[in-house]
């Protein structure tokens, strides 16, 4: 009798795990923006800008003169949920 109550005790916290496991979740949509600007120029207010408006930097480069096409410059891309 002890064992098929503990038997009965595990196959249901077992169901439960695995229906928690399985349940559906929320994804979100997110929305991305690219933002470059040359190396001397000051970019601080727009990046502020940007954070203000929920933007979230995910990705950061340099380019040089020679591969961008003109003067050295940066390229940001930011992130947000998708309103």
């Amino acid at each position: 009798m002890k064992t098929i109550a503990k038997q009965w005790v595990l196959v249901s916290i077992g169901a439960f795990l695995l229906t928690g496991c399985a349940s559906m979740h929320k994804t979100h949509a997110y929305e991305y923006k690219t933002y470059s600007c040359s190396v001397d120029k000051s970019n601080e207010a727009e990046l502020n800008k940007l954070g203000k408006e929920g933007w979230v930097l995910v990705g950061f480069t340099y380019m040089p003169a020679k591969q961008a096409g003109g003067p050295d410059e940066y390229q940001y891309v930011f992130m947000r949920h998708e309103k």
